[in-house]
């Protein structure tokens, strides 16, 4: 049986298998999860019913189960706010000379030269407070060697209840000097530059551990798997989203071209 997907725009398109590496917000992910909480229900004495999420001393696993995948539908506010905004690299010098976030690392871009060397063994400079911190690193932004400072502060604060914020809005540069307030010279200079217009604030999202990826447990499933932030969006920290992406390139190609894949 082919998979057929609808587009909005009415085109359609048809394949064997269907890898669903669309975002955190995924459509995949959402008519899966919604396919399998259906099924759970229709099919008491599915697999689909024999995990922790629905196991128990309760009278109806299928309802739990069902319950446990339709709630994983929709990615979930980590309780953390991100400040983006850049600051050319000469006003930060005019500024504060010599700043230490505008000594390295050089971030590459593949369509500009690559910087030297020892601009990859610099660290990036992290400001650490409070439920708080803030990284800033010089990225190139034009062929000639033209530098923006990159600013990138967090604001976690314990998930509270009701509507998440916008996953992205226009931030306010005053609203962002307030948050930092009072913290040393190097940071109040940082957040000082930011512009009206050019500062954002990014609301990070997450989706809750799911106990299956694929539709291995649906009569005539094992078609359909979810990868990248569609399966396992999480918190931008230690490298856990790239270390998660890098697993999944060696793990997923093998298991597709395995024969038995196909059976």
């Amino acid at each position: 049986t082919e998979i057929v997907l609808s587009f909005e725009d009415g085109s359609e398109a048809r394949a064997d298998i269907l890898v669903g590496a669309d975002g955190i917000r995924s459509p995949t992910r959402r008519t899966l999860l919604t396919h399998l909480a259906n099924s759970s229900l229709s099919n008491p004495n599915s697999n689909l019913n024999n995990s922790p999420s629905s196991s128990g001393a309760l009278a109806f696993p299928e309802r739990r189960a069902a319950d446990y995948y339709s709630a994983s539908i929709d990615p979930v506010w980590s309780g953390t706010l991100v400040y983006r905004f850049l600051i050319p690299a000469a006003a930060l010098e005019a500024a504060h000379p010599a700043h230490r976030a505008s000594l390295g690392p050089v971030v590459v871009c593949p369509s500009f030269p690559l910087p030297p060397l020892s601009e990859f063994l610099i660290p990036p400079y992290q400001y650490f407070g409070h439920s708080k911190h803030l990284i800033a690193f010089p990225i190139p932004i034009s062929p000639s060697g033209s530098k923006a400072i990159n600013v990138v502060a967090f604001v976690s604060t314990p998930p509270v209840s009701g509507n998440p914020p916008p996953s992205v809005r226009p931030a306010n540069p005053s609203e962002l000097r307030t948050v930092f307030e009072g913290w040393e010279d190097e940071v109040r200079v940082l957040v000082g530059l930011a512009e009206d217009g050019r500062t954002t604030l990014w609301a990070v999202n997450t989706v809750g551990p799911l106990e299956k990826f694929t539709d291995l447990d649906v009569e005539g499933g094992a078609r359909v798997v979810l990868m990248g932030d569609a399966a396992h969006a999480m918190t931008p920290h230690q490298g856990a989203g790239g270390g998660q992406a890098i697993e999944v390139r060696f793990v997923h190609p093998p298991v597709l071209i395995f024969p038995l894949a196909a059976h």
